[in-house]
């Protein structure tokens, strides 16, 4: 899957859009499906509750993909990721307070 974005790159005008968009993709992807296989182990299945949401994901990817800022910003991806598969189900991590 990550020879799309490169092959991509060589379309003149459209693979230097469409290549960095689904480079985020394909990133947030990898972050986001390790929480995600704990609930749905079938490939199909979290490839389908990825594909429902691909802006969302291409927002999570497109800040991992600055050169220098990645390095910072990796560690806390991690996190973020569990936190996003989390409320896109609508689930509360107890993370606050409960009122």
């Amino acid at each position: 899957m990550a020879v799309v974005p490169i092959l991509l790159v060589f379309i003149p005008v459209l693979g230097q859009i469409v290549a960095p968009l689904a480079a985020a993709w394909l990133l947030a992807f990898d972050f986001v499906d390790f929480s995600l296989c704990r609930d749905q182990p079938r490939f199909h299945d979290r490839l389908r509750f990825f594909l429902r949401r691909p802006l969302l994901l291409i927002g999570f990817g497109l800040p991992l993909l600055i050169p220098i800022l990645n390095l910072v910003l990796y560690p806390f991806a991690i996190l973020g990721a569990c936190l996003l598969y989390q409320q896109s189900l609508g689930r509360r991590l107890g993370l606050q307070p409960q009122k």
